[in-house]
Formats: C-alpha cells, structure tokens, sequence
C-alpha cells in the first residue's frame, strides 16, 4: 500500500535533493501512526480496578507469580529470566512486589514496558464472544467508561483501531504489543536498508520514517544501526509464539 504521507514527505524533498534520488526512493509499507498515551489517561478508580486484575489474592500487592498467571490466561508464556525482567521493570522499589503506586504510576505515565502492554490487554480485551481479542466494541465501551463521548470518542477509538494491522476490526495481543513497544516490523526494516543501498540520503528516509509514525529518536536510530551494521531484524520473543483464542 502506498502511503501519502511518504509520497509528500519524498516531494517536499525534492527542493534539496535531486529528482533521480527522490524518485528512487521504494515506496513505504502500511503507515505506522504515533500511539497518543495523553489522550487515554484513567481514571484512579479505573486504575483501581485494572490493578485488582492482577492482584489475585487481594493482599493489596501483585507478585511475580500472580503476574504468571496472568499471562498464562492470555496464552503468553515468557521464559523465567523474561518474566522476572517484566516484572523488575515496575518494581521500582525493589521489594519484590508491586503495589498500587508503582502500578499506578506505569499507567499515568504511560511508561513503555512490557507490563503496560499486557494492563492495557487487560482492560480492553471484555468481549465475550471474542475471546482473546480486543475488538471496536471493547475500546468503545471501556472508553465511554472513562468519560469520552461523541466526535472524540470516535477520535480516540480510531487512533486505538490503527493497532488491527490487517483490517480485521480484531487487535491481537502481538498487535497491541507491538504498537506499545514500538518493535519495528520487518517489512520497514528492508525498506530502511534497501533505499540507504540506492543511495537515497539518510535525512530523507529519517523524514520519511517520521512521517510515517516513527518517533525522531527511533527513526535515526534505525538508520544509523543499518549503516553501521547493515539490514537489522525485528527482534523476536514469547509475543511471537502467542495467539488470539477465539471461541
């Protein structure tokens, strides 16, 4: 699919650099859009609720094999070493549990870890027919929960939808996670390092890269690792191996 935010950013271009260079430029996959974590912010008392999710045993902290459990009910199975760095990244007190503060403040912040992605499948993933999948019904009525209504719910559910990569109005957990945690795919990986060998310069496919989504720091970063080191590869774990479940 060819995207018209990449088609205008290889025409503003084209003032600095030349017709031939810009034109070679190989056009960009499906455009990745910036997930807006300011417009989504929860209530306490959402955050309460989303908190107790995890905190099995109502002893007011959640631990490491609770967290496990969790998990487990979404079919994701992180290796032992993965499970405890998951958990470490919220442990912020280093106690060994997480509480409520620590808990709330991921979910304020919007702090990328890898935590948060599964919070955030926690509250959104309710349909009952659909198990396993956050469908547009979900976001719509966790986000009326929260307040939001009319042109900018439809706003908000929009922006949430553009996780469902291949249209079929069902946000996978790998979707959300790979959203969330801003892994890049592999498709913009090749594209990154087949327009550097065509030559067309850096500065034009970082613009490119941000036009489409990407954050500046991350779109430079994938450029100078892959003129470094070459093409890069999607770095790879349990999310890969999970699945939706619907039944």
């Amino acid at each position: 699919t060819q995207s018209t935010w990449g088609d205008k950013a290889v025409m503003e271009h084209t003032s600095n650099t030349s017709t031939a260079v810009a034109a070679s430029i190989i056009s960009v996959p499906p455009r990745r859009d910036g997930w807006k974590h300011a417009d989504l912010l929860e209530s306490p008392s959402s955050t309460k609720r989303l908190f107790l999710m995890f905190d099995i045993n109502k002893n007011g902290f959640i631990e490491i094999e609770e967290l496990k459990t969790v998990l487990k009910s979404l079919k994701l199975f992180p290796t032992t070493p993965m499970l405890r760095e998951i958990f470490a990244e919220v442990d912020f007190k280093g106690d060994g549990v997480i509480d409520f503060e620590e808990f709330y403040h991921m979910r304020q912040t919007g702090l990328r870890c890898e935590f948060n992605v599964v919070a955030e499948f926690k509250k959104f993933a309710i349909d009952r027919l659909f198990r396993g999948v956050i469908t547009r019904d979900c976001v719509v009525k966790i986000l009326e929960l929260e307040g939001f209504a009319g042109d900018e719910l439809d706003r908000l559910v929009g922006e949430f939808m553009l996780a469902d990569v291949d249209g079929d109005g069902k946000i996978t957990y790998r979707d959300l996670y790979e959203r969330l945690m801003e892994r890049v795919p592999d498709e913009w990986l090749t594209w990154v390092a087949e327009n550097l060998q065509r030559g067309v310069p850096p500065s034009l496919v970082v613009e490119v890269l941000e036009q489409n989504g990407f954050r500046i720091e991350l779109a430079n970063s994938i450029v100078r690792a892959t003129k470094e080191n070459g093409k890069q590869s999607m770095k790879r774990n349990y999310t890969d191996q999970c699945s939706s479940y619907i039944y």
